[in-house]
């Protein structure tokens, strides 16, 4: 495998909004694998039908929650075809204070997950009452979890 500096890519130019190309975040203090030890905290998950998502406004119900995959689902297949079931949704128990919702989502196929990741992670949110966190929009979180079903 190359690394970007070997294949000539290492000469930051600005795009046409004026954001640079590219930027080298190897330093930063946010980098799980800048060192060995931050990188062994790391759970490595491989793809299955099972996500884990996260950061879901709190006043979310199984129904709405339902609902935004099912939304996402019906944009993905208007534009490609695609699009898979969602088969079993668990929320995670919240405190009082909890300002956002976690839990699973069980898709049809790994496919379909897959799929889910890669065109709806970090997809804007809105509370169902439209209020609450000052009416801003929550950002979505998804990855694959280590469970195989949701039960």
């Amino acid at each position: 495998m190359l690394c970007s500096s070997e294949l000539g890519a290492s000469t930051v130019h600005l795009l046409q909004g004026g954001a640079p190309s590219f930027e080298d975040f190897s330093a930063s203090p946010n980098n799980r694998f800048r060192t060995p030890e931050r990188a062994a905290k790391n759970r490595m998950v491989p793809p299955g039908k099972v996500l884990h998502f996260f950061n879901l406004p709190a006043d979310c119900d199984e129904s709405h929650v339902r609902g935004v995959f099912k939304k996402m689902e019906e944009e993905e297949e208007e534009e490609d075809g695609g699009g898979g079931d969602v088969v079993a949704i668990k929320m995670f128990p919240r405190g009082e204070c909890a300002r956002t919702l976690n839990g699973l989502v069980e898709f049809g196929s790994v496919e379909a997950a897959v799929d889910a990741v890669a065109s709806f992670n970090h997809t804007l949110v809105s509370s169902p009452s439209g209020g609450g966190s000052g009416d801003r929009p929550h950002t979505l979180k998804l990855c694959f979890s280590v469970n195989r079903e949701v039960n």
